[in-house]
């Protein structure tokens, strides 16, 4: 192994994205948003999106638009949800935002 031919690519912070998601779990959101957001016919999978969206706020707050361009690109969220970029699309945080008001009562 040549030490002096190792690259450090898209490095990410991955600490904060992982403890927002083990306090998601700690709280057993899943349970109260599973039936409540199912996947679209497009294989979006809301629930991961409304998790990002979660740890965003609680992590770097900012808007929607801030979190498709920059903050998702950059954490580990998307490995940590087995997700690829597609969930950072710029129209998805929005559409996932919608779904939510449907539930608002």
């Amino acid at each position: 192994m040549r030490l002096d031919k190792i690259e450090l690519r898209r490095p990410c912070e991955w600490g904060a994205s992982w403890l927002g998601l083990y306090v998601w779990d700690l709280l057993e959101l899943d349970t109260f948003w599973r039936g409540r957001l199912p996947s679209s016919r497009k294989g979006t999978i809301w629930l991961n999106m409304l998790k990002a969206l979660v740890c965003y706020r609680l992590i770097d707050p900012g808007s929607e638009f801030r979190f498709h361009r920059e903050w998702y690109l950059r954490s580990a969220m998307g490995e940590l949800l087995g997700e690829d970029d597609s969930l950072a699309q710029k129209d998805k945080p929005y559409r996932c935002l919608d779904l939510l008001l449907e539930h608002r009562d």
